[in-house]
């Protein structure tokens, strides 16, 4: 009997060695480029101008203020930049005392992303380089920009001039 039993043993001991099985699996997963970008203020006003404002010449320097500045984030996985480009190369006008467009350059409208000490027109032809070689990550304030507009006593009639232009992050 107990050889049997030691028979009933190993020919079980057999039968599940026999019966095991292994399996390989793999696991994948394609990361693409991710950017993204926020800005914060996406209106900026400016004050009236006032005619103490424009020098000897007739030209003025009309600064938005800290509060009309705007604050860029981004995220990425790829070192990135963060650009600016006018949609359009002339600010859109809106006559108040009947006077035709003056056809208002964008470059009027100037961007600084250095805290003032240089200014940069804004162009709707070549993207201006707000911030270059942000790494990888999260950058919650990657830059923040600061405006102010030209202005002339010769050729800035009276209404409303407004220009839209895009913040764009990309791969560098």
């Amino acid at each position: 009997m107990r050889k049997m039993a030691v028979l009933l043993v190993a020919m079980l001991a057999l039968g599940s060695a026999a019966a095991a099985e292994a399996q390989n699996v793999t696991a994948s997963i394609t990361i693409p480029e991710v950017l993204s970008i926020n800005v914060s203020n996406a209106t900026v006003s400016f004050p009236a101008a006032q005619a103490g404002d424009y020098d000897a010449s007739g030209l003025a320097l009309i600064a938005a203020g800290p509060a009309n500045s705007s604050v860029i984030g981004t995220r990425g996985n790829v070192v990135h930049d963060i650009e600016v480009l006018a949609t359009t190369s002339q600010f859109g006008f809106t006559a108040s005392q009947g006077d035709p467009d003056p056809g208002k350059p964008v470059a009027d409208l100037e961007w600084s992303s250095d805290a003032g000490a240089t200014w940069t027109g804004l162009s709707s032809t070549v993207a201006g380089d707000i911030r270059s070689g942000i790494g990888r990550g999260v950058a919650a304030s990657a830059a923040t920009v600061q405006y102010r507009l030209r202005s002339s006593l010769a050729s800035d009639v009276p209404g409303t001039y407004s220009v839209t232009f895009v913040y764009s992050v990309v791969a560098n």
